[in-house]
């Protein structure tokens, strides 16, 4: 599990032995393997810029994507700059949708 929280929560229907690993995808950042700068550079992002990252889960049941599609657009611009991260196992069309608002 990435937390305590996770858990936590879990603990209440999962029998078996839970460990705690943290969030694997953010080694490479913990570990200094990755760095903001180069990240902002090689993506062409404003430094100065507020990074608002909008990453979704994919089923239609929790996904904030059905109910926001339309309202993403005003969480760029001033000042801000936005990141959209779909979930690799995300509706094909929910790429087409956000690759259509991004242009």
């Amino acid at each position: 599990m990435p937390g305590s929280f996770h858990r936590d929560a879990l603990r209440r229907t999962v029998f078996k032995p839970i460990v705690v690993t943290g969030y694997l995808k953010f080694d490479a950042i913990r570990n200094g393997d990755l760095r903001r700068d180069d990240i902002l550079q090689g993506w062409d992002i404003d430094p100065t810029k507020k990074i608002v990252l909008f990453a979704p889960t994919f089923n239609n049941e929790l996904s904030a994507v059905p109910l926001v599609a339309e309202k993403v657009r005003d969480w760029a611009g001033n000042g801000r700059h936005l990141i959209i991260k779909l979930h690799g196992m995300s509706p094909p069309e929910w790429f087409d949708l956000y690759r259509l608002i991004a242009e």
